[in-house]
């Protein structure tokens, strides 16, 4: 089996080498980059929901606090005070994340 390799086994030995060396640099990227991605998708649910209530308080006057849950996020939308809208929501129960917006703003 050994007999006449003439240096493949040193091929053999640089190409896993290479596979692991690529494999070890970008595990930890693509991880990184999937959690960011979650955060801003996050965000821009949160945003949207802002939009939508802020939309529905101009049309109809009506202020309302409501909760909902998108995989794997869960939203509050709620009014902090007269004119400003909140929103309160986390990634699978982690730090809470809060953003508000000015109703009046134009």
């Amino acid at each position: 089996m050994f007999k006449s390799n003439k240096g493949s086994m040193m091929t053999e030995g640089l190409v896993a080498m290479n596979a692991f060396v690529i494999l070890v640099t970008l595990l930890p990227l693509l991880i990184q980059l999937s959690e960011q991605l979650n955060q801003s998708y996050g965000e821009v649910h949160a945003y949207r929901l802002l939009y939508e209530e802020i939309e529905r308080f101009v049309y109809t006057g009506d202020r309302s606090e409501r909760t909902v849950d998108v995989n794997p996020f869960s939203f509050n939308v709620f009014w902090k005070d007269e004119i400003t809208c909140c929103v309160r929501y986390s990634f699978k129960g982690e730090d809470v994340v809060e953003r508000c917006v000015d109703a009046n703003t134009k």
